[in-house]
């Protein structure tokens, strides 16, 4: 079991209270997360990190490992967010997200849903330290179904009750309602061993 000392130190920034609650109400049962504290906004996410203004006390504010950040938010937005942090040596990682994913949407386990990449481009530089790259917004439309293990990335726009099959990657296409959405089948890449045939 991970003690709470290694717990990953998570930090929710949304307007919303409901979504907010509903954020806790998912992650308060998982062992590796630790929710630290809500942020209302981007101005506010700023000042928790920087750890200006109410936010300067370490010990009650402490610096997080994970940021969930809104992407749409009063004041400051989550892309000016990412902008103010883009050259912050130390940052926490960033999940951001949008309220594109419609209603009576069912996420299953291990879903990766992101509108954003790390760039990789200098080779000399570890990829944690590199800004990350904004993309297309996702939206999910309502009724849809993500199966275990599916990842939306970046532009992907999928209609009225889809089904994304388990371990699929969706890829930033355009999907029409009722759409069933499946990957590639498992196939053997090759064998470690040169001396049995395959």
């Amino acid at each position: 079991m991970i003690k709470q000392s290694n717990a990953i130190r998570t930090l929710i920034v949304d307007d919303s209270e409901d979504e907010c609650l509903l954020l806790h109400l998912e992650l308060r049962h998982i062992a590796s997360i630790k929710l630290i504290g809500f942020v209302h906004d981007g101005v506010e996410a700023v000042a928790y990190l920087t750890g200006t203004e109410r936010f300067r006390n370490r010990e009650m504010f402490p610096y997080p490992d994970l940021m969930l950040l809104d992407y749409r938010m009063p004041r400051c937005d989550g892309m000016e967010v990412l902008a103010q942090l883009h050259h912050q040596f130390h940052r926490p990682r960033i999940v951001l997200w949008s309220d594109t994913i419609e209603r009576n949407v069912v996420l299953s386990e291990r879903v990766f849903i992101g509108d954003n990449n790390h760039t990789f481009s200098h080779p000399d530089v570890p990829i944690v330290q590199q800004p990350n790259k904004p993309g297309e917004p996702v939206v999910i439309g309502q009724g849809s179904w993500i199966a275990v293990g599916a990842a939306i990335l970046a532009g992907t726009r999928l209609g009225r009750n889809c089904v994304v099959g388990a371990n699929s990657v969706c890829r930033g296409e355009e999907f029409p309602s009722h759409a069933v959405i499946g990957p590639e089948p498992a196939r053997l890449l090759y064998r470690r061993s040169t001396t049995d045939a395959v």
